[in-house]
Parts: C-alpha cells; structure tokens; sequence
C-alpha cells in the first residue's frame, strides 16, 4: 500500500451502527472505515439487565458490505469496546472499558483494557492499562491514554502493547507521512492529511478534542548519485528535493557534474534547513600509475587542472624522459592533491649486451654509465678494437652491465690486390702493341 493511500485509508469517520435488525447490540461509540472495510464496534446486551454486556465487534466489508469477521470479548463483567486505535499497517487495537457488574443496577468506569488484532479481526493481544482513564487518542500509530482532564500523555502503546512515549522530534528520508485521529497543522497551516514530501524543518501539531500534541518533523533528502566521502573517476549525477549547489554555485538536479577535486554538496530546505556532504571527482591520470617503472620517454595525459614532476610544471602530453625517480603531483579543484611515484631507468641504445661490432659502435646513453672505469653520458663512439663493460647506475648503484666487443675493420684491398690477373694482363697487351707498332715500320 502506497503512503498516501495509507494516509486516506486511516481518516477516522464517525458512522453510527444501526441497531435494527440487532436489538441486542449497543451501538456503543460507532465505527471507522479504514482501508475499504468497516470496523463497527460498541457493546452486546446479553440480558435484560443493561448492566449485562460484552465488548463487541464487526468487520464489514465497505463496498460489499459482507461481513468479514466478529468478535466478542466477556471479562466477567461489563464491557464495551469505547475507542478504535491504529497501531500498524496491519494492526488495530480496541479500549475496553468495564463500567458496571450484572446486577449492580449502576455504572461506572472500573477498569480499561486494550485489545489488539490483525487487520482481519484476529485477536491478537491483551493488556490492562493502570488507573482509569478518561481520553483516548491516536497517532503516529500510537495510542496516548489520559487520565484526567490535563489530556496529557499519561501513558503510551505501541503495536506489541509496551508502553513508550512521545517523540518531540521527528525525522524521515525522503518523505514523512504521519497517522494520525483528528486535527493536524504544519507550520500553523490545516492540513486534511501529514505528508511532507520537500526537505525542510516543520512544526506539526496533532489536536482531538483539548488533547494537543506537538513535534518538530526534519525531513532529509533522498540522494542519489552521490554518497558523504564518496570517490569518482567520472562525473556524477546527483538528484535530489531541494534547492542544491555545489561549492556554492547553483546545481540542477539530474544534471552531469564532472570536475575533477574536492566538493561540496549543499542542499537548503523550508525553515532554514541545510544539509551538506562532500564527495571527490578524481581527475584521470593516463599512462602512469604508482611506481611506475619504464626505460622510455613517458606522456602524461590528464584533466587535472596542473601537473607537476618533483615540483616543477609538467604539460599533459609532453614527453619526459629524464632517468631516476619521480613524484608526479595531480592539482584539481579545492585543494585535491594526489600523487604518484614513478622511476625512468637508465638505457643504452645501439648496443646489446654480447654485441660485437666491427670497426666500432655508437651508443646513445639516457642515464649515467661507466665505460671502462670512465664516467660517460649522452651519446659515444666506441671505435678501438676491444671488449668493453658498460655499467648503467640506478639509485647510486650498479643497475645494468652491457658487455661488447669491437674488432678491427679489414684493411681495404687495391685494385692490383684484389685482382693480380689484371696487371698480367696489362702487360701482355703493352708487348703485342710495341710489336705491331714495329712490325709497321
């Protein structure tokens, strides 16, 4: 059953019982309809002697008007079921009040019970309430008992028929939606039903006859989208009743908030109400992660509003290739401060360990290095035939060993060298020439 429905289903409507058809039946103090079915309720006269009574009951059915159960209660003496009570959903109680003893030929009050059942006339429970009372009245299914003409709150029920007390203060997420017999104001104002759906501080106030009761009802916000302390790596959409803002500017319900940093959540409500809760958007940090470790240059891509390596600016999207370790420091909104260690080890190109080269290798070092017990940095030519250790350092110590050699280039050949036939053959030709050259003369 929906609050709302529930709320209409317990206004209390005074409906006489006609006794005709039953002339044993008192029709006592009436009926109430609540939830579609009629509760009729008084006092049977089991003799001739009116002082000869049982508490009496009947469940109609509102529409159909089938009767749905009945229930009579004996005590021994003279009862009448006088006042009808909301304690639950499913639950409702009858005040019992024994006035007179068969025979006595007089009436009054003796003693006053409370019965519960379900919502269907099942009998639930019974207790006796101490003293004799002499007002009834019922709200926030509760039933408040006085015993004098003050009306004050003398004694409390709940549904399992333990005495409590009143609340001064109230509170409900979402909505507030009160029971209650009589009549009700919030914030001076009548109103035909309690149910406050804006977040807010309000003064209600329940009246029946002289018996007045009074609370202060807070009413928070539902939200959702966000929780106090929550983390985000993406925008959030937060709902919510109320006037909100976030860091103070103006937020609309249901709208994308994607800053990166630390927020503030504020949500104003009637009567001076506030309410706050701060929550983290954190800005996403590409490429990176903690300790971090690679022999390459490194981009950083991020939303944050700066970015610092070891203090000093870094731009999303340059490369960085300075070997050691780092601290990567992430700046957003309000304050948000995150950082992140990473190293840059050292690197040798164009050289790998075992490598041998002939007639020599240049080396391209990020780092420092030691080659052959000399400090070297940037790029080198190793030219002289070898072999060689290339230490990298990382930290202060010996990272990485790079062993090569270098031999010598072979000498070049001349052309008379590299073909002998060729000179042979020169001067085998020069002869034959000389000789034409005499043989014509």
């Amino acid at each position: 059953m929906s609050i709302l429905s529930l709320l209409v289903c317990l206004m209390f409507i005074a409906i006489p019982v006609d006794p005709v058809g039953s002339p044993a039946i008192d029709a006592g103090p009436g009926g109430v309809l609540w939830d579609g079915r009629l509760y009729e309720f008084g006092r049977l006269v089991k003799s001739a002697d009116p002082f000869d009574g049982d508490a009496w009951l009947r469940i109609t059915d509102a529409s159909t008007h089938a009767e749905i159960a009945t229930y009579l209660y004996d005590g021994g003496n003279d009862e009448t079921f006088i006042y009808f009570a909301i304690l639950a959903d499913d639950v409702f109680t009858l005040v019992t009040e024994t006035r007179g003893i068969p025979g006595s030929g007089g009436s009054s009050l003796r003693k006053t019970e409370i019965l519960t059942f379900t919502r269907d006339g099942s009998y639930l429970d019974r207790a006796g309430v101490p003293g004799l009372m002499t007002g009834y009245n019922n709200h926030g299914h509760l039933l408040v008992l006085s015993k004098d003409d003050a009306h004050a709150a003398d004694y409390v029920f709940d549904a399992s028929l333990a005495e409590t007390t009143l609340p001064e203060e109230l509170a409900a997420e979402g909505s507030f939606a009160y029971q209650y017999r009589g009549f009700a104001t919030i914030d001076g104002a009548d109103v035909d039903q309690i149910l406050i759906e804006e977040p807010g501080i309000y003064e209600l106030t329940v009246s029946d006859g002289e018996y007045v009761y009074r609370a202060c009802v807070t009413v928070d916000p539902l939200i959702a989208g966000v929780i106090a302390g929550g983390t985000y790596d993406e925008g959030v959409t937060i709902t919510a009743k109320g006037v909100l803002s976030i860091d103070g500017a103006p937020y609309a319900s249901g709208d994308v908030f994607a800053m990166p940093g630390n927020h503030e959540l504020a949500i104003a409500g009637e009567n001076g109400y506030r309410k706050t809760l701060s929550f983290v958007i954190r800005p996403y940090v590409a490429n990176i992660a903690d300790d971090f470790q690679t022999t390459d240059a490194i981009r950083i891509f991020s939303n944050a509003s700066a970015l610092m390596i070891d203090e000093a600016p870094y731009a999303a999207g340059d490369p960085y290739r300075i070997p050691g370790r780092h601290v990567l420091t992430v700046y957003a909104a309000n304050g948000y401060l995150r950082t992140i260690a990473f190293a840059i080890l050292p690197s040798a190109a164009g050289v790998e360990d075992g490598g041998v080269y002939e007639g020599g290798v240049t080396i391209a070092l990020n780092g420092t290095a030691v080659l052959g017990g000399i400090g070297v940095a940037g790029t080198l030519a190793v030219t002289d035939p070898g072999t060689y250790e290339l230490v990298l350092y990382f930290d202060g110590e010996p990272y990485r060993t790079v062993s090569f050699t270098i031999v010598a280039a072979p000498v070049p050949m001349s052309w008379w060298e590299a073909f002998p036939f060729v000179e042979v053959l020169s001067g085998a030709c020069a002869v034959v020439g000389l000789f034409l050259i005499f043989r014509k003369k």
